[in-house]
């Protein structure tokens, strides 16, 4: 006998940022940290079943990527700066100075994404 159970419950993300300078609450408005130069984010995801759960970010409405820590260091914050890191010929968190608004999600292993939200990063 063959028992199957179906997993309809959505997973959760949080972050976690380095100190920021200022944070700004409005009612209604999502959280807004600003920072007089580069910033770190750590992102958590958790499930109420077993399995993996992956944790994505994107900037700005720009596609969503993965959270794998510092890529050179999985243990690492993920860093964004105004220029940005190059590695391997590759440039990680470069999101240029001013306004953005990051959003952050989960998805569990049976494929069920969570509710994205989302905070907004100044950077001085």
């Amino acid at each position: 006998m063959r028992e199957w159970t179906i997993d309809a419950g959505r997973p959760a993300a949080a972050y976690e940022l380095s100190k920021a300078s200022e944070v700004r609450r409005r009612p209604g408005r999502p959280p807004e940290y600003v920072f007089d130069g580069s910033f770190t984010m750590r992102l958590t995801t958790s499930d109420d079943r077993p399995g993996t759960v992956v944790g994505e970010f994107r900037v700005d409405g720009d596609g969503w990527y993965n959270y794998f820590g510092w890529p050179t260091d999985s243990a690492a914050p993920f860093l964004f700066t105004d220029k940005g890191t190059v590695i391997d010929h590759l440039s990680y968190g470069g999101i240029g100075k001013g306004r953005h608004t990051i959003e952050y999600r989960a998805i569990d292993a049976a494929g069920n994404v969570g509710e994205p939200r989302k905070f907004i990063a100044t950077l001085r």
